[in-house]
């Protein structure tokens, strides 16, 4: 039998959050992305995803909490356009 993991939701503070959550046991020299299996919805999923890739824990810990190691944020600004079926004011 094999060992499975299965990750929970909870948006982008639960992605934080479970990130965090599988940083603890890797430092403690368990890591439970070498799980047989794993699974998640929602963030959980994100999370899953990025621990099955082959990137560690500490790895992906250090990309949510390191500024340079974040992506750069768009540029791109979005702006409204009216339309001629619409009632609306804008």
């Amino acid at each position: 039998m094999t060992d499975a993991l299965v990750l929970g939701g909870g948006g982008i503070a639960g992605i934080a959050w479970l990130t965090g959550l599988l940083t603890g046991p890797a430092d403690a020299g368990h890591d439970v992305t070498d799980a047989g299996t794993i699974f998640g919805t929602s963030a959980g999923a994100t999370v899953a995803a990025q621990g099955g890739s082959g990137v560690g824990p500490a790895e992906l810990y250090a990309r949510r909490t390191e500024p340079g190691r974040q992506p750069a944020r768009s540029r791109r600004t979005w702006t409204r356009r009216r339309s001629a079926r619409t009632s609306l004011p804008y």
